[in-house]
């Protein structure tokens, strides 16, 4: 099963759109999960943006607006071989459970956008613990954007790194013997 975690700024803009395109035609993409999509369920041409003519399922989380700027959003998309029902999700995760008779394994899968905001990062901790608690005895796969790090080498320039918060992200994961399971693409973004 190949899958997509993007946090792509915002699908309003044409070039956003081909580039999720290209990227699931080419990589074959069977489950993608866009986070900071700035769109909402009123939009005009959805559907042509979300690719919907190749993947087909989709559940969206509308964005939110503030002082007439959008904010957040979350999409999920999957192909027809995908056996996906939510489970759960708000403005932060979409949380999903796969069955997939092809390799004989079902899982929970959480597409998580955590928060960005310095003196909130905890609540992202909060809301991994949550999540996770609700899968006791389950394969788990939590995949997306943190907004938080493990170590010092995930990160260059900027102000330096908080430990507590670091400490705190590396915790969490440990509490749900969770594994970074890294990413490709650009080193920093």
């Amino acid at each position: 099963m190949e899958v997509l975690a993007w946090n792509c700024r915002g699908l309003g803009k044409p070039t956003a759109g081909r580039a999720l395109r290209k990227l699931i035609k080419v990589q074959c993409l069977d489950l993608v999960f866009l986070s900071e999509t700035k769109l909402c369920e009123s939009d005009l041409n959805l559907k042509s943006k979300l690719c919907l003519d190749i993947l087909p399922n989709c559940h969206l989380v509308n964005c939110e607006k503030y002082n007439g700027k959008r904010s957040g959003g979350l999409v999920m998309l999957w192909n027809n071989d995908v056996t996906l029902s939510i489970h759960n999700f708000n403005n932060r995760y979409i949380d999903c459970y796969i069955t997939c008779a092809i390799i004989g394994l079902n899982w929970y899968a959480t597409d998580f956008y955590g928060f960005s905001i310095h003196n909130e990062k905890h609540k992202s901790c909060e809301l991994i613990d949550s999540i996770g608690n609700s899968h006791t005895n389950d394969n788990w796969i939590i995949f997306g954007d943190f907004n938080m790090i493990l170590n010092g080498n995930e990160k260059m320039g900027g102000n330096d790194i908080d430990y507590n918060i670091a400490d705190n992200f590396h915790n969490t994961i440990n509490r749900h013997s969770l594994h970074d399971l890294g990413y490709q693409g650009s080193r920093f973004t």
